[in-house]
């Protein structure tokens, strides 16, 4: 019988992951997808738009599945790593620290969600890449154009609304704080038990873990191909001005 060890250190798996220089060949999937989706675009004049939009879907085939694998993937892994870690870290002074841990969560997503609010009011990033990238902007303007007032308002209620009232519905709908709270609650509630009963719903818990990470392996092998496939679906249907609003929406967020 394989022995199962507690996961505490997914860092470990994740470094393996990029062993082979994976960056390097991230970017070399990034710089030949673009030149690929300049040549592409109607607007060259080397291809016509029926048969770019045509590569284009085939393009995409690769970032999609990789897309579809991530999100299949996440939401276990995340169940499966808090509760992992929360038991193999189980002390006497378990109830304090949960009590801390769930309080410092909550203060610092009221400081992120103000962070945010207040960024996204200043620089604008989502009417900046429809300016540039050809998009209908009515649609960030709408979301950037409410009084500041009425967001920090609603902070409180944001809040209590990561407390799910239907952890299925959270689980559905992919609402990833709802879930890490229900998560953090079911962990510190296993602690509570006794081992007879917990000790197979540990070993279960971390058999998924390493599941999801063979799974999650499989994906990151695909991440050269995926960058390549989605840059050059992209810049084919957009052009290269795209690239302008999705740098300046990067600085935004390394500014946040």
């Amino acid at each position: 019988m394989i022995e199962l060890r507690p996961l505490n250190h997914l860092t470990v798996y994740l470094e393996r992951l990029v062993e082979g220089r994976l960056w390097l060949k991230v970017i070399i999937g990034l710089v030949l997808g673009a030149t690929l989706g300049i040549c592409l675009n109607p607007s060259t004049g080397f291809v016509s738009e029926d048969t770019s939009s045509s590569i284009a879907n085939w393009l995409d085939l690769p970032g999609n599945i990789f897309m579809k694998l991530i999100h299949m993937i996440m939401i276990p892994l995340i169940f499966t790593s808090i509760i992992s870690g929360i038991v193999s870290n189980v002390s006497d002074n378990l109830k304090t620290f949960g009590l801390g841990l769930a309080g410092y969560f909550l203060f610092t997503t009221a400081v992120a969600i103000s962070l945010g609010v207040l960024v996204a009011l200043l620089f604008r990033p989502g009417q900046f890449i429809a300016e540039r990238g050809g998009f209908d902007a009515s649609d960030a303007n709408a979301s950037q154009d409410s009084p500041p007032t009425q967001m920090f308002t609603n902070i409180p209620e944001s809040i209590s609304n990561l407390i799910p009232s239907n952890p299925l519905e959270s689980i559905l709908t992919g609402e990833m704080l709802s879930i890490v709270i229900f998560t953090l609650i079911v962990g510190v509630a296993i602690t509570q038990l006794n081992k007879t009963t917990v000790n197979p719903m540990i070993r279960f818990v971390e058999a998924i873990q390493k599941i999801c990470m063979v799974v999650v392996g499989w994906a990151m092998r695909l991440v050269p191909y995926a960058v390549f496939g989605l840059m050059a679906a992209l810049l084919s249907r957009t052009g290269i001005q795209v690239l302008v609003g999705l740098g300046y929406y990067m600085l935004v967020v390394l500014v946040g």
